[in-house]
């Protein structure tokens, strides 16, 4: 009979597979960070350069009837 048994899961080779996992995320996360904060940043300005535009409008918009009798 043949054994086909899976040897991955063994000590050694859990050992070696989260080392590379965790040089994998040493490298990888400052990159993917920096991505999303430049992100965080352009959405940011874009919402406060639009708040900036809109403040100004709705002042002009308000209009106060005045009538004389």
């Amino acid at each position: 009979m043949i054994n086909m048994a899976i040897t991955f899961a063994t000590p050694e080779n859990m050992d070696q597979f989260w080392s590379f996992v965790k040089t994998l995320l040493s490298f990888a996360s400052p990159w993917v960070m920096i991505a999303f904060a430049i992100l965080a940043v352009g959405f940011l300005l874009v919402i406060i350069v639009n708040a900036w535009k809109n403040a100004g409008r709705e002042e002009d918009e308000d209009e106060i009837e005045v009538r004389h009798y």
